[in-house]
Parts: structure tokens; C-alpha cells; sequence
């Protein structure tokens, strides 16, 4: 008898716990304020599958025209799937289950009609560090539904501190890793990225690149170098393109150099990787876009790779300067001016986001308050014509009217 009220009693526990769950998320509900994205002029279509990922008061909620969703507002299981978990995740997650178990972030995977690829870092932890590198590899063949699987270390795995993937491709039955490794170094540029060549057929290692290895550059030192691509993508461009940036080359064992100084930025240079060929190229763009990247260092604005184009966006006084270069042909393809309101203009003052979706530029900002409400703004690219502006709103206008902030920090198509 005794053993039943045991089982009885964890049961009661079990029910308290889950009923204290949803207790507290109803409560949680109430006292949030429910927010939407409200059209103010345009055509509203064009926000229609869009959420913004944001953050109120500690809280983590999705905006969107429908209005908002809090983290704590989801149910037990739905938490455990992910409140952020990116929609194209959660599809393959429903399609192929069992494959993609444990499988969660969208850099490390690769899709086609084929196959489904996966890549994982996985490393030995032991106080405070990080060694003993190696990279998982698991393919699952679609049709057939056969699953392969191998292990390969990383080469030269001692001399890092960590390794971490940006970026998982199959080209012609070769899966390429590109990875960012930390060199264990005390100089300031401490990093590497690396494209690990696979023969998925072999399950071997067939090649380590190095990106700028053999590139001359500006003068000084490399500080860094990053992967400038769209991490939301799982197939992707044909180009990776690598910011690499260019700071003074300073003697670090000078007595009189301040321990918290930092070497003073000279330029930036820019470098594609043609994933089928394997070709490692300068990029020599224009004088104004270049002119354009350094007045970025202190004003908003943005640099994006989207369908073999580089976009630069610099945020002026009047609106949006727009400059774009084809990678394929090394050509300026075009210059547009957005112009914007100057009472929508507090978005110089926000840092506001920048993405491109099927030729529109989507313009968000970054914060959002009640004295301040920067717009959404979505801007063709062709044109630069404003097509849509919008705004977050609070819904609960019958409330007593108190200063908030919204940190907005992603921008997602559903």
C-alpha cells in the first residue's frame, strides 16, 4: 500500500508543478503589454509573413501583425522545442525526426533535393578549456532514406582555443566546412577560418584551406576576418565573401603601450570564395563604397550578400545611400537613394537592421520606445521607392501609459 501512495504522491507533484506552470504564464500574459506591427501607409503585403524577435523587460517575445507572443506564455513542450527555433528547423525537424534529433542550429546544416548534410564541433572540456577538436559528420540520403556517419579530427586541433562552424555546403559529393578557429596566441588577431574539404563517398578529410592565407594585403596587421553571408541560409549563395579587416601593426612588448589599447583601424578588404570552383579572390570595389565603409565605423549601416551582390547601405541625414556591386562581373550595378521623412529619421539615432528579401530592403529599428517609435520601412531596391511603413504598436491603449523599451533584434521571414 505504501508504494501506491508513493506513486499517488508523485503524481500530485507532478500535477501541482504543471499546474503552477500555467498558472503563472496566465498571469504572465495578463501583465505584459500586447504589441503588433500596424501599417501606416503601403502595401501591408509585404509584412504579411515577417515577426520581429525581440526583447521587453527581460521578457522574449515575437512581434508580429497578429500581435505578440511571450516565451512564457508557450507551453511546457513548445519551450522545449525552442522559442526561437527558426522555421526552416522546425519543418525539418517535422520531416525527417528521428535525422534531425538534437540537431538545432541552421549553420551547421545543409539541404538540397538530395541529401540533408550535418556538421558538429564536437571537443574535450576540462578547467576552463576547450581541446581535443573534431568534426561530426552525418548525411541523410532522402530517397533512400540511408544515413552515413564519421568522425574526423581537426588538423593542427592543439594550436586552438575553440573552433566553431559559420557555414555547412555539398558541392559535387564534397561537403565544405567553413569553421572559425582561435589560435592559442597572444597577438590580437587570434583567429582563423578555415573551408574543410569532406569525401562524403571516402569519409575523409581531403583538403584544409586557410582564407587570405596567401593574399597580400593592405598595410598593417589583419586583425580579422569574417564570414559576411546570411547564416538563415541553408543552400545559399554560390559565394562565401570574407570581410577582412586591417588594423596598425604595433610592437606589443613596448613598454610605454597602454594595456588597454587597441590598434587603430586602417581598412578593410574584401575576398569571395567560389564554392564550386574553390577560387579565393580579391574583391577591388569602388572608391565611393569604400569611402562609404569607413563613414560606417561611426554611423549606421550595413554591408549584405544577397544573390551574388554586395549591398552597402549608409544611413544620411535624408534617408538611405544605396551602393550595389556584382560580384560576377566586379561592376557597380547600381546607386539608389531612399529618402525618409525627417520625422522618421530617429533611426539614425537607433541602429536600425537591415535585410534583403526577393529585391525589397526591410528597415527595422533596432529599439523601440514610446517617445521614439521608429518606423518599419521596406524599400524596393530597383526603384528605392518606399513600398511599406509600419510600426510597433501597444495594444493596450487603455492602459495607464508608461515609458517602454522593446529591443528588437532579428528580423524573420515565417
Amino acid at each position: 500500500m505504501i508504494r501506491y501512495w508513493k506513486s499517488i504522491s508523485i503524481i500530485l507533484v507532478v500535477i501541482l508543478a504543471i499546474g503552477a506552470f500555467y498558472i503563472q504564464a496566465a498571469f504572465a500574459g495578463k501583465s505584459n503589454p500586447e504589441f503588433a506591427i500596424t501599417t501606416k501607409s503601403g502595401d501591408e503585403t509585404v509584412f504579411k509573413n515577417i515577426s520581429l524577435h525581440s526583447n521587453y523587460q527581460m521578457d522574449d517575445l515575437i512581434i508580429s501583425t497578429e500581435g505578440s507572443k511571450y516565451q512564457d506564455e508557450l507551453s511546457y513542450v513548445d519551450r522545449l522545442v525552442g522559442f526561437y527555433t527558426n522555421s526552416k528547423i522546425k519543418q525539418l525537424q517535422s520531416d525527417y525526426r528521428s535525422f534531425m534529433r538534437g540537431k538545432g542550429d541552421i549553420t551547421e546544416l545543409y539541404e538540397d533535393e538530395g541529401i540533408l548534410a550535418y556538421a558538429e564541433v564536437e571537443f574535450k572540456y576540462h578547467r576552463g578549456e576547450a581541446s581535443d577538436f573534431s568534426i561530426d559528420i552525418e548525411v541523410l540520403d532522402k530517397e533512400s532514406k540511408e544515413r552515413s556517419a564519421f568522425t574526423v579530427d581537426v588538423p593542427e586541433k592543439k594550436n586552438y582555443n575553440y573552433v566553431y562552424i559559420n557555414d555547412v555546403r555539398v558541392i559535387d559529393g564534397t561537403l565544405k566546412v567553413t569553421t572559425t578557429n582561435a589560435l592559442r596566441s597572444d597577438q590580437f588577431n587570434s583567429d582563423e577560418v578555415h573551408i574543410y574539404h569532406f569525401n562524403l563517398t571516402e569519409q575523409t578529410l581531403v583538403k584544409d584551406e586557410i582564407i587570405g592565407a596567401e593574399q597580400e594585403g593592405k598595410h598593417g596587421k589583419l586583425d580579422y576576418v569574417r564570414l559576411m553571408n546570411d547564416y538563415d541560409e541553408l543552400s545559399g549563395e554560390k559565394y562565401l565573401v570574407f570581410e577582412m579587416v586591417y588594423v596598425e601593426d604595433i610592437n606589443l612588448e613596448d613598454e610605454n603601450l597602454h594595456p588597454d589599447y587597441y590598434p587603430e583601424y586602417i581598412g578593410s578588404e574584401f575576398l569571395t570564395y567560389n564554392l564550386e570552383t574553390g577560387e579565393q579572390k580579391r574583391i577591388e570595389i569602388p572608391d565611393e563604397a569604400e569611402q562609404l565603409m569607413k563613414q560606417m565605423r561611426d554611423t549606421p549601416g550595413e554591408i549584405i550578400v544577397n544573390n551574388s551582390k554586395l549591398h552597402f547601405i549608409e544611413v544620411t541625414e535624408t534617408g538611405l545611400e544605396l551602393i550595389v556591386y556584382n560580384i560576377e562581373n566586379g561592376e557597380t550595378e547600381s546607386k539608389q537613394s531612399v529618402e525618409i521623412p525627417k520625422t522618421d529619421m530617429d533611426l539614425q539615432m537607433n541602429w536600425p537592421m537591415f535585410k534583403i528579401i526577393d529585391d525589397k530592403l526591410y528597415i527595422v529599428s533596432s529599439q523601440i520606445d514610446r517617445e521614439t517609435q521608429s518606423p518599419i520601412m521596406v524599400a524596393d531596391l530597383n526603384s528605392g521607392d518606399i513600398l511599406y511603413v509600419g510600426t510597433v504598436e501597444d495594444r493596450d491603449s487603455g492602459q495607464e501609459k508608461e515609458i517602454y523599451g522593446v529591443n528588437i533584434y532579428d528580423l524573420v521571414v515565417d
